[in-house]
């Protein structure tokens, strides 16, 4: 479990940068700052609303054991919202802007 909590945690800090290009180039460049702003508030929200049951499970006298319990059924039911979300946008330009590559 040591070994395995870095290696998780690195492979997700190394899949922002590849989401932060999609999103730029989904959203075009008239408002690539507000997508990147609401993509990475959304980010933060969810580690925010993520932490309050993680913390409260022990906090109400219940092993450390029981976390990844109390934060599998949030992920339960996004799994099929972003199934249904992912099926609704299939095959939807995200925008009706030519693509244009972000300048650095």
């Amino acid at each position: 479990m040591a070994v395995l909590f870095p290696v998780l945690g690195a492979a997700h800090y190394a899949t922002i940068p590849a989401l932060n290009s999609q999103t730029v180039a989904s959203a075009g460049p008239t408002s690539a700052a507000m997508a990147l702003t609401v993509n990475n508030s959304a980010l933060r929200a969810g580690i925010t609303f993520g932490s309050r049951p993680g913390g409260a499970i022990p906090a109400d006298g219940h092993t450390v054991l029981l976390v990844p319990a109390g934060g599998a059924g949030p992920a339960a039911a996004g799994l099929p919202l972003s199934s249904v979300t992912s099926w609704l946008l299939r095959g939807k330009p995200a925008t009706d802007e030519p693509r244009v590559p972000a300048a650095l």
